[in-house]
């Protein structure tokens, strides 16, 4: 029986995930080892849909959400490129929400996270409605991102 394999991949997914200070350049890494050995032959390469606001309520509560917003609102104002390792002007709670330390800020952190959250919802929507039997989106899960 033959295994029907799917891959999140955009270059857009891979550039969002390659800004991330603590991680930089993995998943350009990741995607060129994959095609490096040919595994992306063996599969479905899937651009992702970008998570919209519904989607990302579908998932995370409306205070996530917000603090999001506003720490996005901070780094924007204050980040003079898309790395930045003082997270000093991050809001206060940030914390609370898993920003900070391992999480640095990013610039448009909006877009990152809707992005991320579009490849992770582009691969549970293939497996669930069965086109897929193996769904692989190496940007997801991320472990900081809350409920």
């Amino acid at each position: 029986m033959d295994n029907k394999i799917g891959y999140i991949f955009s270059p857009e997914l891979i550039q969002a995930c390659d800004k991330v200070a603590i991680v930089q350049k993995r998943a350009s890494m990741v995607h060129s080892l994959i095609a490096s050995y040919d595994l992306h032959k063996k599969m479905t390469c899937i651009s992702p849909k970008q998570a919209n606001q519904h989607d990302l309520r579908t998932f995370h509560s409306e205070s996530y959400i917000s603090h999001l917003k506003s720490a996005d609102d901070s780094t924007i104002a204050n980040a003079e490129s898309d790395l930045d390792s003082d997270d000093d002007d991050l809001p206060e709670d940030s914390a609370e929400y898993g920003l900070g330390f391992d999480c640095p800020k990013i610039k448009d952190l909006q877009s990152f996270v809707k992005i991320i959250a579009g490849g992770t919802i582009s691969a549970a929507k293939l497996l669930t409605s069965q086109t897929y039997d193996t769904v692989i989106n190496w940007c997801g899960g991320w472990h900081h991102a809350q409920r």
